[in-house]
Protein backbone atom coordinates (compact mmCIF):
# COMPACT_ATOMS: atom_id res chain seq x y z
CA UNK A 1 0.00 0.00 0.00
CA UNK A 2 1.44 3.73 -0.88
CA UNK A 3 1.66 6.28 1.51
CA UNK A 4 -1.03 8.13 -0.25
CA UNK A 5 -2.92 5.39 -0.29
CA UNK A 6 -2.61 4.64 3.22
CA UNK A 7 -3.74 8.74 3.76
CA UNK A 8 -7.04 8.31 2.11
CA UNK A 9 -7.57 5.02 4.04
CA UNK A 10 -6.85 7.29 7.40
CA UNK A 11 -8.87 9.77 6.53
CA UNK A 12 -12.06 7.76 5.03
CA UNK A 13 -11.63 6.24 8.22
CA UNK A 14 -11.27 9.18 10.48
CA UNK A 15 -14.54 10.73 9.00
CA UNK A 16 -16.41 7.34 9.29
CA UNK A 17 -15.81 7.34 13.11
CA UNK A 18 -16.08 10.82 13.65
CA UNK A 19 -19.00 11.09 11.36
CA UNK A 20 -17.50 13.98 9.20
CA UNK A 21 -18.75 14.96 5.71
CA UNK A 22 -16.01 15.83 3.45
CA UNK A 23 -15.99 20.04 2.58
CA UNK A 24 -15.56 21.05 -0.92
CA UNK A 25 -12.05 23.27 -1.75
CA UNK A 26 -13.27 26.81 -1.95
CA UNK A 27 -10.12 27.29 -4.77
CA UNK A 28 -6.58 25.74 -5.36
CA UNK A 29 -4.37 25.32 -2.98
CA UNK A 30 -0.64 26.76 -2.83
CA UNK A 31 2.26 27.13 -0.39
CA UNK A 32 2.37 29.65 1.96
CA UNK A 33 5.08 32.83 1.14
CA UNK A 34 5.77 34.32 4.34
CA UNK A 35 3.57 35.35 7.51
CA UNK A 36 -0.01 34.66 6.79
CA UNK A 37 -2.57 37.73 7.65
CA UNK A 38 -5.67 36.57 9.42
CA UNK A 39 -8.04 39.60 10.01
CA UNK A 40 -5.35 42.02 9.09
CA UNK A 41 -2.62 40.35 11.55
CA UNK A 42 -0.06 38.33 11.09
CA UNK A 43 -0.19 35.16 12.93
CA UNK A 44 2.88 32.88 12.48
CA UNK A 45 2.02 30.10 14.68
CA UNK A 46 -0.62 28.73 17.20
CA UNK A 47 0.08 27.16 20.39
CA UNK A 48 -2.18 24.90 22.08
CA UNK A 49 -0.50 23.96 25.80
CA UNK A 50 -2.64 21.85 27.18
CA UNK A 51 -4.77 18.68 25.76
CA UNK A 52 -8.59 19.04 24.64
CA UNK A 53 -11.06 16.36 24.85
CA UNK A 54 -14.48 16.67 23.12
CA UNK A 55 -18.00 14.69 23.78
CA UNK A 56 -21.27 14.61 24.75
CA UNK A 57 -19.38 14.31 28.52
CA UNK A 58 -18.20 17.96 27.85
CA UNK A 59 -21.50 19.66 26.58
CA UNK A 60 -20.57 18.89 22.99
CA UNK A 61 -23.52 17.51 21.10
CA UNK A 62 -22.96 14.17 19.34
CA UNK A 63 -21.77 14.27 16.16
CA UNK A 64 -19.79 17.89 16.17
CA UNK A 65 -15.73 18.26 15.43
CA UNK A 66 -14.65 17.66 18.84
CA UNK A 67 -16.77 14.44 19.36
CA UNK A 68 -14.70 11.64 20.72
CA UNK A 69 -11.36 13.05 19.77
CA UNK A 70 -8.84 14.37 21.48
CA UNK A 71 -5.82 16.68 20.44
CA UNK A 72 -2.70 16.75 22.53
CA UNK A 73 -0.47 20.08 23.30
CA UNK A 74 0.70 21.00 20.14
CA UNK A 75 2.42 23.80 17.63
CA UNK A 76 0.10 24.38 14.71
CA UNK A 77 2.15 25.77 11.76
CA UNK A 78 1.38 27.40 8.38
CA UNK A 79 1.62 25.18 5.30
CA UNK A 80 -0.77 26.20 2.81
CA UNK A 81 -3.39 28.38 1.72
CA UNK A 82 -6.49 28.86 -0.49
CA UNK A 83 -8.74 32.19 -1.29
CA UNK A 84 -10.28 32.06 1.96
CA UNK A 85 -8.44 30.73 4.68
CA UNK A 86 -4.71 29.14 5.68
CA UNK A 87 -4.02 25.41 7.24
CA UNK A 88 -1.77 25.36 9.52
CA UNK A 89 -0.87 21.80 10.26
CA UNK A 90 -0.24 20.28 13.60
CA UNK A 91 3.08 18.80 14.81
CA UNK A 92 1.50 16.03 16.58
CA UNK A 93 -1.12 13.52 15.71
CA UNK A 94 -5.14 13.85 16.90
CA UNK A 95 -6.68 10.74 18.70
CA UNK A 96 -10.23 9.20 18.97
CA UNK A 97 -11.02 5.73 20.28
CA UNK A 98 -9.75 4.02 16.99
CA UNK A 99 -7.87 6.36 14.93
CA UNK A 100 -4.66 8.37 15.54
CA UNK A 101 -4.49 11.07 12.40
CA UNK A 102 -2.25 13.81 11.37
CA UNK A 103 -4.43 17.06 10.84
CA UNK A 104 -4.65 20.77 12.20
CA UNK A 105 -6.50 23.85 11.92
CA UNK A 106 -8.09 25.70 9.06
CA UNK A 107 -8.34 29.18 9.39
CA UNK A 108 -10.60 31.56 7.33
CA UNK A 109 -8.58 34.83 6.53
CA UNK A 110 -11.65 37.13 7.06
CA UNK A 111 -12.75 35.94 10.21
CA UNK A 112 -9.87 34.05 12.12
CA UNK A 113 -12.62 33.32 14.68
CA UNK A 114 -14.05 30.97 12.56
CA UNK A 115 -11.56 27.48 13.17
CA UNK A 116 -11.78 24.25 11.40
CA UNK A 117 -10.39 21.36 12.24
CA UNK A 118 -8.62 19.14 9.42
CA UNK A 119 -7.56 16.14 8.68
CA UNK A 120 -4.38 14.75 6.69
CA UNK A 121 -1.55 16.09 5.55
CA UNK A 122 -1.52 20.47 4.51
CA UNK A 123 2.27 19.85 3.73
CA UNK A 124 3.08 19.89 -0.48
CA UNK A 125 -0.31 20.26 -2.72
CA UNK A 126 -2.69 19.48 0.21
CA UNK A 127 -4.63 17.16 -2.10
CA UNK A 128 -5.93 14.53 0.79
CA UNK A 129 -6.73 17.14 3.25
CA UNK A 130 -10.60 16.56 4.72
CA UNK A 131 -11.87 20.02 5.98
CA UNK A 132 -14.51 18.94 9.17
CA UNK A 133 -17.85 20.84 8.16
CA UNK A 134 -18.90 23.15 11.14
CA UNK A 135 -15.58 25.06 13.15
CA UNK A 136 -14.93 24.66 16.71
CA UNK A 137 -16.34 25.69 19.63
CA UNK A 138 -15.66 29.45 20.98
CA UNK A 139 -14.70 27.54 24.60
CA UNK A 140 -11.74 25.39 22.36
CA UNK A 141 -11.04 28.30 19.79
CA UNK A 142 -10.08 30.23 23.28
CA UNK A 143 -7.14 27.87 24.45
CA UNK A 144 -5.38 28.14 21.21
CA UNK A 145 -2.53 31.28 21.57
CA UNK A 146 -1.02 32.86 18.53
CA UNK A 147 2.92 32.58 18.64
CA UNK A 148 5.72 33.65 16.71
CA UNK A 149 9.08 32.44 15.63
CA UNK A 150 12.03 33.48 18.34
CA UNK A 151 14.69 35.14 15.77
CA UNK A 152 18.23 35.03 15.83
Amino acid sequence: MTAGMRVCLLLIVAAVVLGLPVRAESSPRRPVVGVPVLGGRPVERFVLESWIAGGAERGHRPGTVVYNLKIPPNIFSPTIEDDAGVFYQAANPFHSAHVVATGGIYVKKATPEQIYLFFGNAEGSGRHVTISPQPLPAQIVKKLRIAKVQRK
